[in-house]
C-alpha cells in the first residue's frame, strides 16, 4: 500500500504545482462522435457467417447474453485511455434498433442483465428466453491495460468458466442461431466457435465511445463488414513463435524467431496451416467479390499490377486487395511469403466493378544481410532467383493466386547499410529451414566505475547504480521549482539491494551522506545496510521523517564507512521500509566540513546569457524568428546555459489534464507547446470529455489509408479545438506476441501495414498544424518490467520486422516528433541509443524532427542529449545536465542541437 502512496503523492505535486488558468472545457468536435461511430464499423471483421446467419433480418427475435452487452469495452486502459461525456455500450444499441423497428429484442433478458451483468440464468429462465427468441447474440468482452501484459488463462486470453457453462447452455438450447461478438482489444482463443458450434463471428475491437451502436450498424447489415484482420489468429498460444520465451525472464525477451513473426512464421512452417484458425488478412462480407482482369508488369523498377473487383452479390459492399511475394530463399532464407501493397474499394453496388491499381518497387523485396551469409555484410539485397507476386483478398487466398514472377539473374545491392544495433547476448535464431543459427554472444561490459576523490566531495546520483533488485524501482518526479531527478525507492520488502561500484584512488575513512524523503508520519531508526566488497559496515542509518513528502529531500547524518584503494563494490541493502534516494555524497573524513556544507549540492551551470553584440544588447525574439526562420543560429547562441537545459525538459502542464509542456521560455517570447496522450482520441481526462475513436488495432483492420487520414484530420481538429498541440501518438510496435498488454494501441504484426497506415494518421494529423508522436521506438512489445527489460534481437529482425514500420512512416509521412521507448535494445536504454537515434533515425531515414522520451524512463538525462534524443518527459534532471558540462560530459553545442529541433519543432505549429 506504500509503494501506491508514493505514487499518489507524486501526482498531488504535479497537480497542485501546475501553472496556469485551466479551461474546463474540452469537449469533442462537432460530428466527430459520429464519425468515430463510421470508423468503428469500417474495420469490424466479420470472421464467420456460415448459413447467412448474419446480417440480422427484421423478423429476427433476439436474445442478448454476456455481461460485455453491459459492461461493454469502449477502449483500453492506460494512456490509450479517454475521458467521454457517455458511451453507448451494445445493449443501448439495440434498445435503439428495437425501437427503430429492426429487430425484436428480448427486453426481459435485458433486464435480468441490467440489474446483475454476471447474471447466470436458472434453467427454466433460459427455457422461457428460447421461447420468446430464435437468434442467441453472445457477447465477449476483454480489456488491458498500459503497464501489465495479458494472461494465458481464463478470463482473459481464454473463456471463464462462466462464460463456457453459459455457452454449453446456448448450444443445448436449440436457438436458430448463435452469434458472437469479440468486444477485445487482441486475439483470444476460438476453439469454442467450433465446439459450441457458433453460426457467426463479429470482430468488434474496442470500438469507442460510439461502439455499441457501430456494432449493431454491422450486425443489422446498415454496414456491409469489410475489415480485414491485421494479425493471425492461431489455434492456441502455443502455436505463436516466440511463446516459450514471452514471459520466461523478468530482465529479458529473446527473440529468437528472428523476422518469422506473424503470417511470416505460419506461412514459412505451417504451409498445411494445421496452426492458423483465422489467417492474417481475413474477412468476410455479407456480399461475395471476384477478382480477375488482372495484369502485372515492370515500370521504372517498380511492380505495377492493375485487378478489377467485381461485387457479384445482391448487397453493397468494399474488398480489400492484398498483394504479397515469395522471395527466393537463397543464401540468406526467406518467409514464404510477404505483404508488398494493399488497396481498399470503394462502396460497390451489387453487379459493380472497380478497377484498383497497385505498385510497389522492386527493391521493396530486399532482405537485410546482417551476418554476411551473400558476402555483402550490412546490406539489403536482392538474391538470384524467382520472386514471385500474388494476388488476392487474404494471405491465405493470395497464396493460391501468382500473377506474376520477377526473375533476377545475379545478386544486386540495393542499399549499403551499417552493422547498428548488432546484437550482444542473443544467443540464436531461427532460420527458414526451421535450424537454429548460433550467434556471437558478447558479454555484457562492467558498468563503469563511478571515480572517488581524494581531496573533495563525490556526489553519486541513486540512478547510477550498476545493479539493482527486481524489488527496487525508478521512480521520476518533478516539481514546478525546476529541481528534478529520478530516484531509486526501496520498497517495504526487506533485502532490496543496490549495488554501486566505485574506484577510490586512495584508500581509507570515509563519510558517506544520503538524500533521502521518508514520505512516512515515523522517522525510521534503521533503513539500510551498507556493505562495501561484501564486509558489512558498522554503521545506523536513520531517516527523520517528512510526512506525506516523498520528493522533499533533505540530506541524512553522515556515515563513516572504510573504502579500499581500488574498485570497490558499494552495496545498499533495505532492512525494512526505506525513504526514496535521491543522491548520495561521499567524501575523505578530512573533509567532513565540507561534506556537510553540500546540503542541496547545487551545480552552477556553465556560460551566461549572451547578447548579439551587433544588435546593441537587444536579443533576438522568437517572434523575429518566426518571420525569420534562418536567425535560428542565432536565437540559440544567445541562449544561456540555463535556457538551454530548460528547452530539453519537460515542464507541467498549461491544460487541465495535459501531459506536460515543451518550450516556453517566457524571456525570449518562446511559446509553450501542450501534449496530449493517446491514440484513442485527445486524451484530457480530469472531467474533460472528448471523443473516443475506435483502438489502433481496429482502425487498421479497416486497410483504409483514406480513413485512417480522415480520422487524423479529426482528431487534429478537436486538438486545436481544446487547446493542445502535440499528439503522443500514434502508437505502432509490431504484434509480436497476442498477450503485450499494450498490442490494443498498436496496429499490426506487419511492419508494412503499420507504416502505411501510420503515414495515413501523420499526414492527416500534421495538415492540420497539430503535430505527432510516433511511438515507442523500439521493439517495446512486452509490458512486463517494460522499464528495465531488454529486447535482444538481430540486426535484421530490427530493420525487416520492429524499424520497418517506422521507416515507413518517417519516409512517407515525416512526423514533427518520435518517442523513445522504456526498454533497453540489445543493452542500450532506446533514449540513450545513438546508434538508433542518430545513427538510423537521422542519418539513414533523415529524420530531422524532435525525439522525446517516455513519461518517467530510466535513463540518464545527459547521456539521452548525446545519443540524440532531445527532450527529456515529464520534466529535465536540470542537475544532472548542469553537472555534466561542469565536467565535460556534455558538450554547449550537443545541448544546442537539441534546442534547435525544440525550437523547430514550435514554429511548425505556429504557435504564438
Amino acid at each position: 500500500m506504500k509503494q501506491w502512496m508514493r505514487r499518489i503523492c507524486g501526482a498531488m505535486v504535479i497537480l497542485t504545482f501546475c501553472r496556469a488558468s485551466f479551461e474546463l472545457a474540452a469537449e469533442p468536435y462537432p460530428g466527430n462522435e459520429q464519425f468515430s461511430r463510421r470508423a468503428a464499423a469500417e474495420g469490424m471483421v466479420l470472421l464467420k457467417n456460415e448459413n447467412r446467419a448474419l446480417p440480422l433480418q427484421e423478423g429476427d427475435r433476439v436474445a442478448i447474453f454476456g455481461s460485455g452487452q453491459v459492461d461493454f469495452v469502449r477502449g483500453g486502459l492506460g494512456s490509450g485511455d479517454v475521458t467521454v461525456a457517455y458511451a453507448t455500450n451494445l445493449l443501448q444499441a439495440a434498445f435503439a434498433a428495437r425501437a427503430e423497428g429492426r429487430l425484436q429484442l428480448d427486453t426481459a433478458l435485458a433486464q435480468w442483465y441490467l440489474a446483475n451483468p454476471a447474471v447466470e440464468l436458472t434453467d427454466g429462465q433460459l427455457a422461457e428466453v428460447r421461447q420468446r427468441s430464435d437468434v442467441a447474440l453472445f457477447v465477449l468482452s476483454r480489456n488491458s491495460h498500459e503497464g501489465d501484459d495479458r494472461s494465458p488463462g481464463e478470463g482473459d486470453y481464454q473463456l471463464a468458466p462462466a462464460e463456457r457453462r453459459l455457452l454449453e447452455r446456448l448450444a443445448k438450447a436449440g436457438f436458430r442461431k448463435v452469434i458472437a461478438v469479440l468486444n477485445v482489444g487482441g486475439i483470444v482463443d476460438t476453439n469454442w466457435i467450433d465446439e459450441y458450434r457458433i453460426d457467426a463471428v463479429l470482430f468488434a475491437g474496442l470500438p469507442g465511445m460510439e461502439g455499441g451502436p457501430a456494432v449493431m450498424d454491422v450486425l443489422l447489415g446498415l454496414v456491409n463488414p469489410s475489415g480485414k484482420l491485421t494479425d493471425s489468429w492461431a489455434v492456441s498460444l502455443a502455436a505463436y513463435p516466440g511463446a516459450d520465451g514471452f514471459a520466461a525472464s523478468d530482465d529479458h525477451v529473446d527473440y529468437t524467431e528472428d523476422i518469422f513473426v506473424g503470417y511470416r512464421y505460419f506461412a514459412t512452417f505451417d504451409p498445411a496451416r494445421r496452426l492458423i484458425r483465422y489467417p492474417f488478412g481475413h474477412g468476410l462480407s455479407y456480399t461475395e467479390f471476384v477478382l480477375d482482369d488482372w495484369s502485372a508488369a515492370e515500370e521504372d523498377g517498380a511492380i505495377a499490377v492493375e485487378v478489377t473487383v467485381r461485387n457479384c452479390g445482391g448487397l453493397p459492399g468494399r474488398e480489400v486487395v492484398q498483394l504479397y511475394f515469395a522471395a527466393p530463399s537463397g543464401r540468406l532464407g526467406r518467409p514464404a511469403l510477404e505483404l508488398a501493397a494493399f488497396a481498399k474499394t470503394k462502396l460497390l453496388a451489387p453487379g459493380e466493378a472497380e478497377k484498383i491499381p497497385l505498385r510497389f518497387p522492386v527493391a521493396q523485396m530486399a532482405a537485410y544481410d546482417d551476418q554476411g551469409h551473400s558476402g555483402h555484410r550490412h546490406c539489403r539485397l536482392l538474391e538470384a532467383g524467382d520472386y514471385r507476386i500474388y494476388l488476392g483478398s487474404s494471405s491465405w487466398d493470395a497464396a493460391a493466386r501468382q500473377i506474376y514472377c520477377h526473375r533476377r539473374e545475379s545478386l544486386a545491392v540495393t542499399e549499403q547499410l551499417t552493422g547498428y544495433l548488432a546484437p550482444k547476448e542473443l544467443p540464436e535464431r531461427l532460420l527458414a529451414d526451421g535450424t537454429m543459427e548460433q550467434l556471437p554472444v558478447q558479454p555484457p561490459p562492467p558498468p563503469p566505475c563511478l571515480p572517488v576523490r581524494p581531496d573533495d566531495c563525490t556526489r553519486v546520483e541513486a540512478e547510477d547504480y550498476a545493479a539493482l533488485t527486481g524489488g527496487s524501482w525508478l521512480e521520476y518526479f518533478y516539481r514546478p521549482s525546476g529541481e528534478s531527478g529520478c530516484c531509486v525507492a526501496g520498497w517495504p520488502d526487506a533485502g532490496r539491494k543496490m549495488i554501486y561500484r566505485l574506484e577510490v584512488a586512495e584508500g581509507g575513512r570515509y563519510l558517506l551522506r544520503l538524500r533521502g524523503a521518508n514520505g512516512n508520519a515515523e522517522p525510521i531508526a534503521d533503513a539500510l545496510e551498507i556493505a562495501v566488497n561484501g564486509r558489512l559496515q558498522n554503521v545506523t542509518v536513520a531517516s527523520p521523517a517528512t510526512p506525506g513528502q516523498w520528493h522533499e529531500f533533505i540530506d541524512l547524518e553522515p556515515v563513516e564507512i572504510e573504502l579500499p584503494a581500488g574498485r570497490v563494490e558499494l552495496q545498499l541493502t533495505t532492512k525494512g521500509y526505506c525513504p526514496n534516494l535521491d543522491y548520495f555524497l561521499i567524501a575523505p573524513t578530512a573533509y567532513r566540513e565540507k561534506l556537510l556544507a553540500c546540503a542541496g549540492w547545487p551545480v552552477a551551470a556553465s556560460g551566461v546569457r549572451r547578447q548579439a553584440q551587433e544588435r546593441g544588447g537587444r536579443p533576438v525574439m522568437f517572434a523575429e524568428l518566426r518571420q525569420k526562420p534562418e536567425l535560428l543560429d542565432e536565437f540559440v547562441a544567445q541562449l544561456s546555459d540555463e535556457d538551454l537545459i530548460w528547452l530539453v525538459g519537460g515542464h507541467e502542464p498549461n491544460v487541465w489534464g495535459g501531459t506536460g509542456t515543451i518550450g516556453g521560455l517566457e524571456a525570449f517570447g518562446v511559446p509553450a507547446l501542450e501534449t496530449f496522450d493517446g491514440p484513442a482520441g485527445v486524451r484530457l481526462g480530469r472531467g474533460l470529455t472528448t471523443t473516443q475513436w475506435p483502438n489502433s488495432t481496429l482502425l487498421a483492420s479497416s486497410w483504409d489509408v483514406a480513413l485512417v487520414e480522415a480520422v487524423g484530420a479529426a482528431v487534429a481538429k478537436e486538438a486545436k479545438y481544446n487547446g493542445v498541440d502535440l499528439w503522443l501518438a500514434p502508437g505502432m510496435n509490431i504484434h509480436r506476441f497476442p498477450l503485450c498488454g499494450r498490442n490494443f494501441e498498436y496496429y499490426s504484426e506487419d511492419p508494412l501495414l503499420t507504416g502505411k497506415i501510420a503515414a495515413a494518421m501523420v499526414r492527416g494529423v500534421q495538415r492540420h498544424g497539430i503535430g505527432v508522436t510516433l511511438k515507442h521506438l523500439a521493439a517495446n512489445n512486452r509490458e512486463k518490467n517494460r522499464l528495465r527489460a531488454d529486447s535482444r534481437l538481430s540486426g535484421r529482425a530490427a530493420r525487416e520486422i520492429y524499424l520497418r514500420g517506422f521507416e515507413i512512416a518517417v519516409k512517407e509521412a515525416e512526423p514533427w516528433c518520435i518517442m523513445s521507448s522504456y526498454n533497453l535494445l540489445n543493452g542500450v536504454e532506446t533514449a540513450e541509443n545513438d546508434e538508433l537515434l542518430t545513427g538510423i533515425l537521422r542519418g539513414e531515414w533523415d529524420f530531422t524532427g524532435v525525439v522525446m522520451t517516455d513519461w518517467g524512463n530510466n535513463s540518464r538525462h545527459d547521456r539521452e542529449i548525446k545519443a540524440g534524443n532531445d527532450i527529456k518527459m515529464p520534466a529535465g534532471v536540470p542537475d544532472c545536465l548542469r553537472a555534466a558540462l561542469a565536467e565535460g560530459r556534455l558538450a554547449r553545442p550537443e545541448l544546442e542541437r537539441s534546442a534547435k529541433r525544440i525550437l523547430t519543432l514550435i514554429l511548425k505549429t505556429g504557435k504564438e
